[in-house]
């Protein structure tokens, strides 16, 4: 019969056992694996293979969706399918890969685990300009051209009335943030907030109106004063 010593003993070499056997089956697995928790800048890649992160990177462009939101038509989607975009690292994933020592793993549970790399994005110049030509936000019948303001005589002085902003955008300035928004990675664009919108010469703050009201004004008041002063 064994005494309690010689069975704490033999409980220990069994949980070191275990306890390497755990450590070198990570050790391992790391070898081809990165750790887990890893990113690839946007990518979450911990525990895949250097092939699954190429093909992975490969995937992105064409599972990307851009989402427009704009004035008057409701939300618009670009699929990065439909003009052939690619995403590419100037860096060999391998490369990548040797930066992380497979049987130091257990350091990695404590440190920051991001992998920052230039992204290069690729796509078809032509079918991205037809892609966004295709947006229900150009059809004749959703674009209403902006209009200015204008002066309108009230009996006694001039008004300024505000025109109409319409909804008619740039077709440049949207291409442009769209291309903007597949090199950030972003998937939303708020077409009001980049100033995609063409927009009225004349507003009611303009100064030109406000110095064409003076005038106005100053021409009624002074053929009213006139046209009295001959009364009398």
């Amino acid at each position: 019969m064994m005494d309690k010593g010689t069975k704490v003993f033999i409980a220990k070499v069994g949980l070191s056992t275990i306890a390497i056997s755990i450590y070198m089956g990570a050790s391992l697995f790391f070898i081809d694996s990165f750790y887990f928790g890893t990113t690839l800048s946007d990518l979450k890649i911990g525990g895949k293979t250097t092939a699954d992160v190429q093909e992975a990177i490969a995937q992105k462009g064409e599972e990307y969706v851009l989402n427009l939101y704009g004035r008057g038509v409701d939300k618009q989607t670009l699929s990065g399918e439909a003009f052939d975009l690619s995403y590419a690292i100037a860096e060999p994933v391998e490369d990548l890969k040797k930066s992380q020592i497979a049987f130091a793993w257990p350091l990695a549970l404590f440190s920051k685990k991001d992998i920052e790399v230039t992204q290069k994005v690729v796509y078809d110049d032509v079918l991205l300009t037809q892609a966004i030509d295709n947006l229900d936000y150009f059809k004749e019948a959703n674009s209403v051209e902006p209009k200015d303001a204008t002066l309108v005589f009230n009996g006694q002085t001039y008004d300024i009335m505000p025109g109409d902003e319409g909804n008619q955008l740039n077709k440049e300035a949207v291409k442009a943030a769209i291309i903007e928004a597949l090199h950030d990675n972003k998937r939303v664009i708020d077409l009001e907030e980049r100033g995609c919108y063409e927009t009225a010469r004349l507003t009611v703050d303009s100064k030109e109106m406000l110095m064409a009201k003076e005038k106005f004004d100053q021409y009624v008041k002074s053929n009213i004063t006139y046209t009295f002063g001959e009364v009398e």
